[in-house]
């Protein structure tokens, strides 16, 4: 496993496949660039963002869809 330091980068490309080209992703040490290959439009991301669509998504197929609420305090 390689540990990133501010400053460095590591660029890949995929096998998966957006309109016929193969994504390509750059990862940084506190963010993530992905684009087709070819192109110049790209999309940043934050790993703390990835992580928590990540714990949203498992906590959906587990069954729980709601994250429980607070009782609400009665007026008196």
């Amino acid at each position: 496993m390689t540990k990133l330091q501010p400053g460095q980068s590591i660029t890949r490309e995929t096998a998966e496949l957006e309109r016929a080209r193969p994504l390509v992703f750059r990862a940084h040490a506190k963010y993530l660039e992905i684009w087709p290959k070819g192109t110049r439009q790209g999309y940043t991301i934050s790993y703390d963002v990835i992580f928590d669509a990540a714990r949203k998504r498992a906590a959906w197929s587990a069954g729980v869809q709601q994250l429980p609420r607070r009782r609400k305090r009665a007026i008196s």
